[in-house]
């Protein structure tokens, strides 16, 4: 897909969590359609969300006038992301991230921004969990996804988080993973979350 340009129905899906809804002011010169993703910029603004380092998603725009955004956090169905994006019903469960501000994916784009929880893929859309879900990360963390052993833990920034995308035996940095499992780094070994 592409960045909105006009108002975009997005459907709210209750998901057994209380949504969230707050008025924030919009960053000087940018527009967001009701509808639309919406992530605040390191200044605490309100932006159309994208793959833009810095970015921390908040919500849904509901609505928008006078220079303020009305937001709303919780589960939506959202675009879902085409070819090597493209969610499917094992992504479940997964963090997606951002590719414009109604469409994410499987695989981080340039800057990793979390969009939120993958909760299902219906009707060729993705069911995502947005803004203080339970799976969040900060904004300074950073995000890996990994096929295969991965590179060892000292040689990546302390905070580090690693999600295997497949399980694997028979490695030197993790010896052995099973798809799904979360890592972080120390900054000299790789622990094991949950």
């Amino acid at each position: 897909m592409s960045a909105l340009n006009a108002p975009r129905n997005t459907r709210e899906v209750f998901c057994g969590g209380s949504g969230y809804s707050r008025k924030l002011e919009i960053a000087t010169g940018y527009t967001i359609y009701p509808g639309a993703i919406a992530a605040l910029n390191p200044e605490g603004k309100v932006v159309p969300a994208s793959d833009t380092a810095g970015l921390v998603v908040v919500g849904i725009c509901e609505t928008a006038f006078s220079g303020y955004a009305y937001l709303r956090s919780g589960t939506f169905c959202l675009e879902n992301g085409s070819g090597k994006d493209a969610l499917t019903v094992q992504d479940i469960g997964s963090l997606v991230y951002l590719i414009d501000d109604q469409t994410v994916g499987k695989n981080s784009g340039d800057h990793a921004v979390i969009a939120g929880v993958l909760r299902d893929v219906k009707d060729g859309q993705a069911i995502v969990t947005l803004g203080n879900c339970p799976t969040a990360f900060p904004a300074s963390a950073f995000v890996k996804r990994a096929e295969t052993d991965p590179e060892l833990a000292e040689n990546v920034p302390a905070g580090t988080m690693l999600l295997a995308t497949k399980s694997w035996s028979g490695g030197t940095s993790i010896a052995e993973a099973t798809a799904g499992e979360i890592y972080i780094s120390n900054g000299t070994n790789w622990v094991k979350l949950g």
